[in-house]
């Protein structure tokens, strides 16, 4: 009975799920991670220092409030795919063109 089980294929598998779930967080961010400096805005770009590179500070723009970038869906869509082409659109891409538009 178990080797019936095993030869079962899955049809989903974690791995899948995992990122589908990543590429929604980057896409639709629910708050900002550095939201306990108070500097957000939702009309003015927002810079965060995350560190420092050779005695330079290194800045990161708010990604909760930047516009919706189509390079990023690309590259996030072509993930799925092993030769690198994009793939359909996912439920995630079409909120923030909404969300952008």
């Amino acid at each position: 009975v178990e080797e019936v089980v095993d030869a079962v294929p899955v049809t989903q598998p974690v791995g899948v799920v995992e990122r589908a779930r990543l590429r929604e967080a980057i896409l639709n961010p629910t708050s900002c991670p550095y939201g306990d400096d108070g500097t957000c805005s939702r009309t003015d770009p927002v810079r965060h220092i995350v560190g420092e590179d050779d005695g330079q500070p290194h800045w990161v723009r708010c990604h909760l409030r930047a516009p919706a970038s189509d390079i990023a869906r690309r590259v996030l869509k072509a993930t799925d795919r092993p030769d690198g082409e994009a793939t359909d659109d996912t439920d995630a891409t079409k909120k923030a063109e909404t969300t952008a538009a």
